[in-house]
């Protein structure tokens, strides 16, 4: 989570140098909350055949670019 925060912080930030200047607030977990993840699609890859069109970082990029044309 924190890495996927600091892809979004550089790819705001070239649209708004205020990002930058934001403060990551950790607050307490939730019941329920997963402490430590080891997620990967290695089986939808190998039983379902799928295979991403984007990285996580390009995907970010182009995720981040669509809003920011629609919000201005």
């Amino acid at each position: 989570m924190n890495q996927l925060v600091q892809y979004l912080e550089i790819y705001l930030s070239d649209f708004d140098n205020e990002i930058k200047k934001s403060k990551i607030i950790h607050g307490t977990p939730s019941a329920g909350d997963i402490a430590h993840s080891f997620s990967s699609i290695e089986k939808a890859k190998t039983f379902l055949g799928y295979q991403p069109l984007y990285s996580i970082t390009d995907g970010l990029k182009e995720t981040v670019k669509w809003y920011i044309t629609r919000l201005n």
